[in-house]
């Protein structure tokens, strides 16, 4: 019987594991690499976030729909807590998921459906790894998920936020914008400043006028 050494096994299992990597990238038919993760890399994408699968839609006319919520933003404009991606979902070359795991997406609007984004496996998309060894994502990005994450949250700024389904219709019909991690919502509407400020205006004078008057009277 022939025995292996704990060295020659690891190398046995690291080059099956490359060859089915390998066979996976050819069933896709990806151009390249997408390598390490980069500002002008960042700037292909609409959307970049980390988020949860919530629900999984069936295959129909090779499109899948997948529900994710939301855990942290990195790129995007009114995004909302839960969102909707729709995919490819060929046999050959789709994404394979499974309800409650974490992913890091990278996605592009859908310019004929409004809050519908889509992604593309042969992207920059990945999932969290519960066995970082094992983590067959890091030999094409080159890089583990947290130095990804890591990175993102280093070189994104302003970093956007998300915001709660039930409040995306308040801030679309007032105007609002979501501007980043350490800032409220701000309003955009001109005239709704202008009371505000007027409203603030005659607050101080009246404080004003009150503390004169009391001192006159002193």
């Amino acid at each position: 019987m022939i025995k292996f050494g704990k060295i020659n096994l690891l190398v046995i299992l690291l080059l099956i594991l490359n060859i089915k990597l390998w066979a996976q990238h050819e069933d896709c038919d990806c151009p390249e690499h997408p390598g390490r993760i980069s500002k002008s890399k960042i700037e292909k994408f609409d959307l970049i976030f980390k988020g949860n699968v919530l629900e999984i839609g069936k295959c129909q006319n090779n499109i899948q729909k997948v529900l994710f919520r939301g855990t942290e933003l990195f790129k995007g404009d009114l995004i909302p807590r839960e969102l909707t991606l729709e995919l490819s979902c060929h046999t050959a070359c789709s994404f394979e998921f499974n309800k409650n795991e974490e992913w890091l997406i990278y996605a592009h609007n859908d310019s004929t459906k409004e809050f519908i984004w889509t992604a593309n496996v042969c992207e920059r998309s990945r999932k969290y790894p519960f066995n970082i060894k094992e983590d067959s994502y890091t030999l094409y990005n080159e890089q583990t998920y947290e130095e990804e994450i890591k990175y993102l949250r280093s070189n994104v700024h302003p970093k956007p936020l998300f915001i709660e389904n039930k409040d995306l219709e308040l801030v679309q019909q007032e105007e609002l914008t979501v501007i980043d991690a350490n800032r409220d919502i701000t309003i955009k509407d001109v005239r709704t400043k202008a009371i505000l400020l007027g409203v603030s205006l005659a607050f101080v004078l009246a404080i004003f006028f009150v503390t004169k008057r009391w001192f006159k009277e002193k």
